[in-house]
């Protein structure tokens, strides 16, 4: 599709945006279960029933506009969903505090991508005064802050991993 107004680029990135959740599930589940850290390991799963339920509000909003969501493959959430899996799974870590710091990071990465999206494609609705879209990429990303805080307090709060793996 050759991309002629703000629309077309708005429409593309909502197909982006569907990739990019649609990889970044599996490897999440993944990083889940390499968690050793409870709360991490919950963050996690907690993290994959939202980006379960990002991936169905955006295949919404590509219905409301006659656009098929699996019609565009994420190059960059591809490339940030193989190096979460080298360097948090594959990887020659030790078990424990420094595998979590690194899970973190590398959720924390894939998490960065979602909220840039969101936030984008929230301007371009509202821009385009589509209000209804605009209302529920709104909730997207104030939703991908939240759980990105909550890496943040894994990370770094009085007992986190990044204490325990130092």
């Amino acid at each position: 599709m050759t991309a002629d107004s703000l629309k077309d680029i708005y429409l593309t990135g909502l197909q982006d945006a569907y990739s990019a959740c649609k990889q970044s599930l599996d490897v999440t589940t993944d990083l889940g279960r390499a968690a050793e850290d409870e709360r991490l390991s919950e963050a996690l799963i907690d993290a994959t029933a939202g980006i379960s339920d990002g991936m169905d509000r955006l295949s919404s909003l590509c219905a409301s506009h006659d656009i098929d969501p699996e019609a565009h493959h994420c190059k960059g959430m591809e490339g940030l969903v193989a190096e979460a899996r080298a360097h948090a799974i594959s990887d020659d870590l030790a078990d424990g505090p420094v595998r979590d710091a690194m899970i973190i990071s590398q959720y924390q990465r894939m998490a960065h991508y979602a909220i840039a999206a969101y936030g984008t494609l929230n301007a371009f609705a509202n821009q385009l005064r589509l209000d209804g879209d605009g209302a529920i990429l709104a909730d997207m990303l104030d939703s991908g802050y939240d759980g990105d805080r909550r890496m943040t307090e894994i990370a770094t709060g009085s007992s986190g991993a990044n204490q325990a793996a130092a």
